[in-house]
């Protein structure tokens, strides 16, 4: 990949609050620790389905809508969170999250 080709996927992929992307596709899976008191310790695969919230899912298509309250938000339209919001899953597009999505909408 050329040095511009880098250049023009970080430009379409930086996260810009003015004008947020509006269809993402997930392309990394991203995973949550609910129960910060056991680091360290070995987990079952029951265990590990108990401890770990699967906030992204690859394949999951999320769209931007306005909620209720006149705020924008993602709607997941296709995949494991369809039907559902960022304010149930609890992410947003930022610097921390823009590299599990590729931008399929501007």
């Amino acid at each position: 990949m050329k040095l511009i080709d880098i250049l023009k996927e970080y430009v379409v992929n930086k996260p810009d609050p003015k004008r947020p992307p509006a269809l993402l596709e997930v392309v990394k899976d991203r995973y949550l620790c609910t129960d910060r008191t056991r680091e360290g310790d070995y987990y079952t695969k029951r265990e590990v389905d108990d401890i770990f919230f699967h906030m992204l899912v690859i394949g999951d298509v999320w769209k931007l809508e306005k909620n209720e309250d006149d705020e924008y938000c993602y709607e997941c339209i296709k995949g494991v969170f369809e039907g559902e919001s960022t304010d149930e899953v609890g992410w947003s597009y930022n610097d921390k999250t823009k590299d599990f999505f590729k931008v399929l909408k501007r």
